[in-house]
């Protein structure tokens, strides 16, 4: 690897090597957390379906807004509800994520 030296700055050869990389890897964690997105997105679709809780917060969001927005909330509920799980180490709860 050659470097050369201009002032104070070094330079090397290798820098556009690295800043692709860096892209690279921004991408894949952009794309992992879109998957989760999505995987969130699909559970709402599954919960809209077969919970009549879901259902019912669902269809008060789509009033108010589009059902986009409503889709959208439902999967951050189950997110939030998702983490809580995972951080007190408990089961889900319907009635307390759709209270």
């Amino acid at each position: 690897m050659q470097a050369f030296y201009t002032g104070q700055t070094k330079y090397c050869c290798n820098a556009t090597i690295c800043l692709l990389s860096y892209a690279i890897r921004s991408l894949r964690t952009a794309a992992l957390r879109g998957g989760v997105a999505w995987a969130f997105v699909e559970a709402a679709h599954f919960a809209l379906r077969f919970c009549p809780e879901a259902k019912r917060f669902y269809e008060r969001k789509k009033a108010k807004t589009n059902s986009i927005i409503a889709i959208k909330a439902l999967a951050h509920k189950l997110a939030r509800a998702c983490y809580h799980m995972l951080k007190e180490n408990k089961p889900f709860n319907v009635h307390r994520c759709f209270a």
